[in-house]
């Protein structure tokens, strides 16, 4: 009997350190787990204590940049503040300068009124002058005038400062046209010959009766070096005023 209550005290045992073996094989099971769990976390923490790392350093650039870009603002708004002062400055000079423009142009629109003016003077006395010393030159030349010489406006652009008619002892007639310069350039026998030669005014010019043959002649008081060839070339005449006739004028059919 007691040997059976031994043995049955056995057994529980046995059942119990079964009981337990198996608890213990479970609770390291479950400490490995947690071994692992623990690893990883570890892990985890040391990414992430990298990743921490990381970011701060990315925030100490950001930082370094913020107060590079801070100091360049800085920098910018004085720039921008010194470029304003700079246009206020300059706004100033050029109002002054529209100022001093706008009285220029006043001047220079006196000083043309004044030119155009005497302009107009001188060349109605060089006109004066040509009339009478035309009308005495071609006289002595044997010429009859049929009729004062006198401007003819042709058209709104163009007019022509002496034109009169002509007879020679043989009866013959021409017409005289004449074109005043108080001085005389190359360039003013190219331009009389382009008026006489263009279509247009050679119709006018017949409206009033002028047509046939004619002598063209530019009459001035002073001139430049050069015109007598000029004058050659385009078959114009030369007429300077106290020295007579430089260049004889060649005839044209109107």
């Amino acid at each position: 009997e007691a040997q059976a209550r031994t043995e049955e005290r056995v057994a529980r045992l046995e059942e119990a350190i079964a009981r337990l073996t198996e608890a213990q094989a479970r609770s390291e099971e479950r400490l490995s787990r947690l071994e692992e769990a623990q690893a990883r976390t570890e892990e985890q923490l040391s990414r992430l204590t990298e990743a921490q790392a990381q970011a701060e350093e990315r925030l100490s650039r950001l930082e370094r940049t913020v107060a590079e870009l801070t100091e360049r603002l800085i920098q910018l708004e004085q720039t921008v503040a010194e470029l304003t002062k700079r246009l206020i400055q300059l706004e100033e000079q050029v109002r002054q300068m529209v100022e001093v423009i706008r009285h220029l142009a006043w001047e220079q629109r006196d000083l043309r009124d004044q030119l155009n003016r005497f302009g107009s003077i001188v060349g109605l006395s060089a006109e004066g002058r040509m009339a009478i010393y035309m009308e005495r030159w071609l006289q002595a030349q044997g010429y009859r005038l049929l009729m004062p010489i006198a401007s003819l406006p042709v058209d709104s652009e163009t007019e022509i400062d002496g034109i009169t008619r002509i007879q020679d002892a043989s009866g013959n007639m021409e017409w005289v046209l004449v074109s005043v310069r108080v001085k005389v350039r190359r360039r003013d026998f190219e331009t009389f010959a382009g008026v006489l030669q263009r279509q247009k005014i050679r119709e006018l010019l017949k409206t009033y009766g002028i047509t046939g043959k004619a002598r063209p002649f530019i009459f001035g008081i002073a001139m430049e070096w050069g015109v007598e060839e000029a004058a050659r070339r385009h078959g114009i005449g030369l007429v300077m005023d106290e020295r007579g006739e430089i260049v004889s004028a060649e005839v044209w059919e109107l």
